[in-house]
Formats: C-alpha cells, structure tokens, sequence
C-alpha cells in the first residue's frame, strides 16, 4: 500500500493478491454414493484429492479527513477483485445424483465511514 498526504487529509491505497494451492479435499465415493442416496467419503484416500489453485485479489481506498477533534475515515474495499469462483469443498447432489462443487463467495464491496475521537 501507499499513503499520499497534504494539508489534514490522507489517501490511502494498497492492494493484496493470494495465490496458494487448492484445498485439499475428501474425496466422495459416487457409486456407494448413489446407492446409499447420502454422500459416503472414500476413506482410503483421505485428502488425496486437490482442488484446483486458491487465487484472490483484494483492493483498498482510504481517505482520512483530519479535524483538530476527530479523524473521519471513508473507505472502499474490495474483496475478490476478480470475482473468481473458488471452490471450497465437493458434494454429492442425491436428487441428481452427480457430484458438484460448493464455491466461496464471490466479488464484495466493503464501503466504510468511521469517526475515531
């Protein structure tokens, strides 16, 4: 990040990227799955299986208003910039009886106004 000042203001910008290799998963046995109609976990290969790489970026402006009582802070923020679809964990549907995937969630804007004494 970065803070750019002049008189009693402050602008405030930074950025962060994640990037980390996929969540590791327990993989689902589709056959026993759909025989039991409940999802059932192959044990015999806990967490074998890897989702595909975790990546994110999150992006931030702040600006500060300085006041001889208070300090007011407006700030944006940005999470998940590019409104990736990361996924979290696999489940097994039993009404279509297939696996899917339950993502996290996506793009979030995070708007601020704050008063500090």
């Amino acid at each position: 990040g970065k803070e750019f000042s002049w008189s009693n203001k402050m602008l405030g910008i930074n950025a962060k990227i994640l990037w980390s290799g996929g969540k590791r998963i327990l993989p689902l046995d589709l056959d026993a799955s759909i025989e039991q109609g409940a999802a059932v976990f192959d044990l015999s290969k806990i967490y074998s299986k890897q989702g595909p790489d975790y990546f994110r970026i999150d992006f931030g402006l702040n600006f500060h208003i300085f006041k001889e009582r208070a300090e007011h802070i407006f700030s944006l923020n940005i999470q998940n910039l590019t409104n990736r679809s990361n996924i979290w964990s696999e489940e097994y549907n039993p009404v279509l009886e297939e696996l899917s995937y339950y993502y996290l969630t996506g793009f979030i804007p995070i708007l601020n106004y704050r008063i500090e004494f």
